[in-house]
């Protein structure tokens, strides 16, 4: 695992855990976040995202892809801190964590391209869009 979710093998209180992912994503916050995130990704000229990294020269992950469509400078904030990340989305910091996890695919060993990893994340944004 990347260390960006903050998952880890032994996680102690997952379903708690997994209980606050699901109200932060179902939360007017995190509805309008998704709303953002399926707008940057349809908008990607290039429809391709990296793991491990918010934004750079060779590519973004989904919340890079919001920071680039709506100028927001994340130069500086670290990936790994799932705190400071949401602060800069205005998601909360468990909600920032399962994005990363999903953008990264931490789950999977399989190798993806970028173009397969936008396809699965964008998929994931729509699925989670309750209105």
């Amino acid at each position: 695992m990347s260390g960006r979710s903050g998952y880890t093998e032994d996680s102690e209180h997952l379903h708690l855990y997994r209980a606050t992912v699901e109200r932060s994503i179902a939360g007017k916050r995190g509805q309008a976040f998704l709303a953002r995130a399926r707008k940057a990704l349809e908008g990607m000229p290039i429809k391709g995202l990296t793991e491990g990294r918010l934004d750079s020269p060779d590519g973004c992950c989904v919340m890079g892809a919001v920071a680039r469509s709506e100028h927001i400078t994340v130069a500086g904030v670290n990936p790994a801190c799932s705190v400071a990340v949401g602060r800069v989305f205005d998601i909360s910091a468990a909600m920032a964590a399962e994005i990363a996890f999903v953008n990264d695919g931490e789950w999977d060993d399989e190798p993806e391209t970028s173009e397969q990893r936008h396809r699965r994340v964008l998929a994931w944004v729509e699925a989670n869009i309750r209105t």
